[in-house]
Order: C-alpha cells, then structure tokens, then sequence
C-alpha cells in the first residue's frame, strides 16, 4: 500500500534486536519490545563534502549514509542495560556496569502515526551509547517522571542496507515486530 500520509506523529512501538555478525554475515536475534518511547530525533551525519578535481567539483557522495541523534524514552529497564551496553548481573540481582564494555549492535525498530496509514521503520545496524545519570528531587503534588535521552548512531550493515520502512498494508508490515524485516529484491 502507498504511503497516502500527509503528516506524521506519535512515536510508538520501539523494539531493538541484537545483531550478529559472522563470516561477513548479518542475523538478528528477537527483537525485544522496550516499552516508553517519548522522541527520536536523528540527523544524516558523516561526510558529504564533493571530491574537488580539475578545478570542479569532480564527485559528490549521494548521501552520508548514517544518522546520529537520540532516542528518548521513558526509563532504561535493566534488560536494555544487559543486551545493549554489556552490563552484567550477578547471582544475587545487581546489575553491573563494568569497564571496557562495548557498544552491541543493534536492529532498531519504531513506528509513527500519521494521518492515514502508521508506518513501521528499521535501522539496521544501530549503536547507543551510555545515557546521562539524573533524577531529581520532586514536589508531592508535581510527579513528572524524568526521561532517559541515549544517544544513538546509526549506520549501514555489512549488507549494506541503513533503514527500511513498510505502511498498513504491505506484506512486510503485518510481521513487522516479530523479525527484523530484511530487503528480498
């Protein structure tokens, strides 16, 4: 089904799944509901400066091919903490932030509103970087919760494929969450 939107809004369903790689190979495992989801806010990055040669511009890159921004949401479960950021939880419960952890690809999932159709979107190969520690003392009568902004960095795979989108209706659409939709050309 075309996408028949004319504008967009709300942010809802945000799912990531952990990406695997092996002999030059992309899997991705179940994605995982992460339920909360307050604002993403991504921006193209990288280097899209033209090649200058024989006093011109001699090439100029399509696009930069990745996107850097922050993803928003209501609270960091410890899950998340656990598959995304490396932590560690011991025998008896303590989640543990340990050094020289690294960043675990992921699969990240979202959908937006719009005034026809919701339309379901994928980053492929996608890296979030540890959030901000803050909370803050509230009055009784002012219980505000107090968002989590990850900073988040999104590139192509070894496949190459940086994002993928599917509206109501088309096949990939209904199946959406329960597997990272990959491109069948």
């Amino acid at each position: 089904m075309a996408d028949t939107n004319k504008v967009k809004f709300g942010l809802k369903n945000v799912y990531y799944a952990i990406a695997t790689i092996a002999d030059g190979a992309v899997t991705y495992g179940t994605p995982k509901a992460w339920p909360g989801a307050v604002s993403l806010d991504l921006s193209p990055s990288g280097d899209a400066e033209p090649f200058r040669a024989d006093n011109m511009d001699y090439w100029r890159p399509a696009g930069s091919g990745s996107y850097s921004g922050n993803l928003t949401m209501a609270y960091l479960p410890d899950t998340v903490k656990t598959d995304l950021f490396g932590d560690a939880t011991d025998k008896n419960g303590l989640v543990v932030e340990q050094a020289g952890g690294s960043a675990v690809p992921f699969a990240l999932m979202f959908e937006f509103s719009g005034d026809q159709n919701e339309v379901r979107h994928v980053l492929y190969n996608v890296t979030a970087s540890r959030p901000n520690i803050n909370s803050e003392t509230t009055p009784a009568d002012n219980l505000t919760p107090i968002t989590v902004e990850i900073p988040v960095s999104a590139s192509a795979n070894v496949d190459g494929y940086i994002k993928g989108s599917a509206t109501e209706g088309d096949a990939a659409y209904a199946s959406f969450f329960t597997a990272v939709q990959v491109p069948d050309f």
